[in-house]
């Protein structure tokens, strides 16, 4: 495996759709609150987790780990949802 500089920088690869994230959210059960003034915010009812998504077309895949992470979904799982994403 290659690994570029900016693997090391902890710079994103590849975006990620915003559509794409809010639809995998409304999988997990995540339903749209409010919006306030630079996100739409997303809370799930069984938990009362909030998940604030940035009003901007592209998001960085290193935000959509750790947004996907603190949702509960496993690694494995998130590196596929980006893989499907990107490709």
């Amino acid at each position: 495996m290659t690994l570029c500089a900016s693997t090391f920088l902890g710079a994103s690869r590849a975006p990620v759709r915003r559509e794409r994230v809010i639809n995998k959210l409304r999988e997990l059960g995540y339903g749209f609150k409010r919006n306030a003034w630079r996100v739409a915010i997303f809370r799930n009812p069984r938990t009362m987790h909030v998940i604030q998504v940035r009003n901007k077309d592209d998001i960085s895949d290193d935000w959509v780990r750790q947004a996907l992470r603190q949702a509960g979904v496993p690694s494995e799982e998130i590196e596929r949802f980006i893989r499907d994403c990107v490709n």
